[in-house]
């Protein structure tokens, strides 16, 4: 809750189990003062700081947490991950890789997996799509016929597989589609609601390993097996533009960034555009890192990265 909010309300919890975190012992009363926690400790001592006139609730013996602020949703992310995969990690040997895979194509026949005829038991008119869970090279969808129809896929069109130029899967946005998507993310902005905040947007200018994607400008193997240093998504020009739409306009930018090379070049545009409008950044979550991208994450804003 926000300290701004008008109809916030000061209350105090009593006779509860309020754990404040993993190591400290739990305490029995809450108070929470313009929507904010302002004291945890026993009925009396936070009925006393509270004083007269606040409600007072009991929690009869309920337990309260802290709440589960997850701002990058790997918690539902490896979740759907243990429902739907096959997880290999305790594997110590190649024979065990093979009698594990073996166990779950078992309980997965050859069929099962859902067509558009499947999916139009579901509706009719409707639209649906099952997609892969995260990026895969290649990816797996599944239509119903009235998404097919939507996208015009018929029986008229040609078989495009193995064929990049039959559909523009890399074309590249103009600049007024990014402009268009970023005001899109202004106007959703949203930092007074309990539960839900919106306060920026995401990109990621290249992308996965597994899928060739990320950049390595020494050059790596793709899953083809054919060498490459990545797979740009979001050109510089249109990345600057982002970058300053968002220090102008006061936008979060989130950007995912994975290998060192892809830090190097983000720190260099982040230094001009916090130079140019006095603006800060924050690097966290990456994936690789080097000595060297952690020195230049320090130089990237006075006494911090």
């Amino acid at each position: 809750m926000d300290a701004d909010r008008k109809d916030s309300v000061d209350v105090v919890y009593t006779d509860g189990e309020i754990i404040t975190d993993a190591n400290g012992p739990p305490t029995q009363a809450v108070f929470i003062k313009a929507g904010r926690i302002a004291a945890v400790g026993s009925n009396k001592d936070i009925l006393a700081t509270a004083g007269l006139g606040v409600s007072c609730s009991s929690l009869n013996g309920a337990t309260v947490i802290p709440g589960l602020i997850d701002t990058h949703p790997h918690l539902l992310h490896f979740a759907a991950f243990k429902g739907s995969l096959l997880d290999i990690v305790d594997a110590k040997n190649h024979g065990e890789i093979v009698k594990a895979i073996r166990r779950k194509a078992e309980d997965l026949r050859e069929g099962n997996l859902a067509d558009r005829h499947i999916l139009d038991l579901a509706s009719a008119d409707h639209q649906i799509m099952i997609h892969a869970l995260t990026p895969k090279d290649p990816n797996v969808c599944a239509f119903n016929t009235a998404a097919l129809k939507i996208l015009g896929i018929g029986r008229s069109i040609p078989g495009r597989v193995n064929d990049p130029g039959a559909f523009p899967t890399d074309a590249k946005k103009t600049i007024a589609e990014i402009n268009s998507i970023l005001e899109k993310a202004l106007s959703l902005r949203e930092l007074q609601d309990d539960w839900l905040r919106i306060e920026g947007i995401t990109a990621c200018t290249y992308g996965p390993c597994y899928t060739g994607c990320t950049l390595v400008k020494d050059g790596y193997l793709s899953p083809s097996g054919e060498t490459t240093t990545g797979k740009r998504g979001i050109s510089e020009h249109n990345l600057r533009a982002a970058f300053e739409f968002c220090a102008k306009r006061g936008l979060r930018l989130n950007l995912c960034s994975v290998s060192e090379d892809e830090h190097d070049d983000h720190f260099a545009m982040a230094v001009e555009v916090m130079e140019k409008y006095d603006e800060e950044s924050v690097c966290q979550s990456s994936e690789f890192y080097l000595p060297s991208s952690l020195e230049k994450a320090q130089t990237t804003r006075p006494g911090g990265s």
